[in-house]
This record gives structure tokens, sequence and C-alpha cells, in this order.
């Protein structure tokens, strides 16, 4: 499912701006993985920008319900309950990432991709998900 502009310009700017404080912190997760920030690390993007995990968690919320239906009586909250697994700050460009290659997420039972830039900023790409959507959930 896309949506347009989820964040506005402002809040794009208070992520880059904690992405830009957790590198300055050296704050990657691994070693091997340089060219990626994990936000998530002892609940950093939740604490430093709730509102906008709230705005996200509340999109999840919204999409599957009129969608997919996974959590149709479900009480917990998303976000808390429904944990945010992971949250990953990718750049690219001259001085980052060039190329992102194939990038799988496993594990997830909702995947949510945020670009922060323009879409005329770049060229190229495809997001491609490997099952179309999700069955309903069942009536108990």
């Amino acid at each position: 499912v896309r949506r347009q502009q989820l964040l506005s310009q402002a809040e794009i700017r208070e992520v880059i701006a904690a992405a830009t404080l957790l590198k300055a912190k050296g704050a990657y997760n691994y070693e091997t993985r340089a060219d990626t920030l994990y936000l998530q690390q002892r609940g950093f993007f939740q604490s430093a920008l709730p509102d906008i995990f709230e705005k996200i968690c509340t999109l999840v919320g919204q999409t599957d319900a009129v969608h997919w239906g996974l959590l149709a009586g479900y009480d917990g909250e998303i976000g808390h309950d429904v944990n945010a697994r992971c949250i990953e700050f990718h750049e690219y460009g001259e001085h980052a990432r060039g190329l992102c290659g194939c990038h799988t997420d496993s594990g997830s039972f909702f995947t949510v991709d945020i670009m922060l830039s323009h879409q005329e900023d770049f060229e190229g790409g495809e997001f491609l998900t490997t099952v179309a959507a999700p069955a309903p959930a069942k009536e108990k």
C-alpha cells in the first residue's frame, strides 16, 4: 500500500537530525553494517521522536484495518504491544551508500518504508514484496 507524504518537511528534518546525532555518537549496531543506522536501539527513536513514532504506528493500524484486518480483535497497542522490531536509516549518495542492491526484511509482521527525499531526487529503484497481500484475519 503506497501513501504519499506521510511526514512533513519539518518532521523529515527531525528524523535526519536524530540520525545525525546517533551517527556522531558512533551508534551503529553492527561493525560490518556501517551503512545502516538502527534508530530503535535502546528506544532512541521512540523517545527522541515520539510524535513521529506515533504517526507511523497509527498509519500501520489504519492500513491494516482497511486492507488486511490482521490485528482485528487484538487489544494491544501498535508500537508497544506490537513492537517496532527494527527502525533502519539508510543514506544513499556520493558520500554514502551508492546502491541498495537487494534488501530483504524478514521476521516482521508489517514493514513500513518511508522515503525522506523527494522522488525527483533519484531515479530507478523499485519496491517489491514477496507477498502481494496477507490473508485476512479469520473470524473466531
